[in-house]
């Protein structure tokens, strides 16, 4: 199985935690997976059950007053690549098919 990095930039999103688990969950080789997000939030957010994704996520945490835009977070996103063989850029409220990563 090829290797996919994922690309999520979120901001203030309630969403984001069901994407990512959703994500995980139906994928059908989530090892296979490199995610990272661009997460731009408030204090009284937390997304902190999301670490145990594993070694597989970067979290890119940005105060969201502090925020310059989706265009700067996906730039600083992309320079996370690292060769995978496909990329996926998404928004932070998707859901996925059961085995979306073999499709």
């Amino acid at each position: 199985m090829k290797s996919i990095f994922v690309q999520i930039a979120s901001y203030r999103d309630p969403e984001l935690r069901k994407t990512v688990l959703d994500m995980v969950d139906k994928a059908d080789n989530p090892e296979n997976l490199r995610i990272c997000i661009g997460w731009q939030h408030g204090p009284e957010e937390n997304i902190i059950d999301l670490l145990k994704v594993g070694k597989n996520l970067r979290i890119i945490d940005i105060p969201y007053r502090r925020s310059k835009g989706v265009c700067q977070i996906r730039n600083r996103i992309q320079q996370e690549y690292r060769g995978e063989e496909y990329t996926l850029c998404i928004d932070s409220h998707h859901r996925f098919a059961k085995g979306w990563d073999t499709m």
